[in-house]
């Protein structure tokens, strides 16, 4: 969800449904390599087609949204008292394998 300007409508979307209750539980499951198939080659052979646009937009909605997007629910979580968990894609993982070879999965 990278429309920064949707948050306040989604927030109170979902407000009206929970009430005063508050929110238990925000899961920000986002995972997305632009173009992956394009990506995939550009990384193996060098080719240059892995462009600083589709990384941009990796970046954004892997980081910038969820980010925002918690703290635009912040209110309705500490509300409800809620833990916040992160789920991420294997992907970030499997990069991390790539410059330190003892991690284990």
């Amino acid at each position: 969800m990278t429309d920064h300007t949707a948050y306040d409508k989604v927030v109170k979307s979902v407000h009206d449904k929970v009430g005063d209750d508050g929110l238990n539980l925000l899961i920000n499951n986002a995972g997305v390599l632009p173009n992956e198939r394009a990506a995939s080659k550009a990384m193996a052979s060098g080719s240059g087609e892995l462009t600083p646009d589709m990384m941009r937009e990796a970046f954004e909605v892997n980081c910038v949204a969820p980010l925002f997007l918690t703290k635009a629910f912040l209110p309705l979580l500490e509300q409800a008292a809620a833990k916040r968990w992160s789920v991420r894609s294997r992907q970030r993982e499997l990069g991390l394998s790539l410059w330190n070879s003892s991690l284990l999965y």
